[in-house]
């Protein structure tokens, strides 16, 4: 249940685990007689051909709670509903703000072609990014989002840069003012599913009723899921950062394989320095 599964990374160096966790790929050379390949099984494409990558990320649904309204028209308990359907929106909005916000950073370190990609992969991907730009410095902070930049960066860069910040400020956004609320709506909704048991059996509609009961529930379950999920980016996150010390030589090497290759966005990055 909720946005996606946060894994905890191991001690090994970075660059090695994440070129361990590519998984094969299928890609197109964009040049003159161009051929589809896949990697690893037909010959390689020059490395001074542009890659486009055709792995496809099957996305899950959406969650029920984002397509679904909480809609008890018809029922002995619709009144009484109005007083309980703020803090499922609220919820399901929060829900909304953070899923979007992690599935776009995920998807600019390109998350597709990672099997259990973990967060701090795609937060060494965005470093070996902005280290390749010569004329942008990345600072290192002690608090979220961890990273400040001195001058400006390739556009590919400024993009997972700014899809980074969006993340870190979810994050503290559920963390900081959203959890006590999340909580609060929570109980309410378990006050309104006991409600709405109660009465399910008397109900000229109990399709409708039991719907309500389960999205109830989902929401439930998704406010805690929300919170957890949020702290374990910011712990990870948080460890990551303190010892990025030990990742400087690593991130600095690669960094001068993107600059060799004039390479800054995550897919190429992937693609042309650890899948290789």
């Amino acid at each position: 249940m909720g946005c996606a599964n946060i894994v905890r990374p191991s001690e090994k160096k970075h660059s090695v685990e994440i070129a361990r966790r590519i998984i094969p790929k299928i890609v197109r050379s964009e040049t003159l007689g161009s051929n589809f390949t896949n990697n690893g099984t037909y010959s390689r494409l020059n490395s001074g051909q542009n890659q486009v990558c055709l792995n496809i990320k099957i996305l899950p649904q959406s969650h029920k709670i984002i397509s679904n309204n909480l809609n008890l028209s018809g029922t002995q308990l619709y009144m009484a509903s109005f007083e309980y359907v703020p803090d499922f929106n609220y919820i399901r909005e929060s829900y909304a703000n953070f899923s979007a916000a992690l599935s776009y950073f995920r998807n600019l370190v390109h998350e597709t072609c990672f099997k259990n990609f973990v967060i701090t992969d795609g937060i060494f991907i965005m470093l070996v990014s902005l280290k390749a730009n010569p004329k942008c410095n990345a600072k290192y902070l002690s608090k979220p989002p961890y990273i400040e930049l001195e001058g400006t960066p390739h556009e590919d860069s400024m993009n997972i840069f700014s899809s980074w910040k969006n993340l870190m400020q979810a994050v503290e956004t559920i963390l900081r003012n959203n959890e006590a609320k999340l909580s609060k709506c929570a109980k309410r909704l378990e006050i309104f599913s006991s409600l709405l048991n109660d009465n399910s059996e008397f109900s000229l509609r109990p399709g409708r009723i039991e719907k309500a009961i389960r999205l109830c529930n989902l929401a439930i379950e998704v406010s805690q899921s929300l919170v957890v999920q949020a702290q374990d980016i910011k712990q990870i996150t948080h460890d990551f950062f303190a010892s990025i010390k030990r990742k400087k030589k690593d991130i600095e090497k690669q960094a001068n394989k993107a600059v060799e290759q004039g390479i800054f966005s995550g897919e190429r990055i992937v693609h042309s320095i650890f899948a290789n």
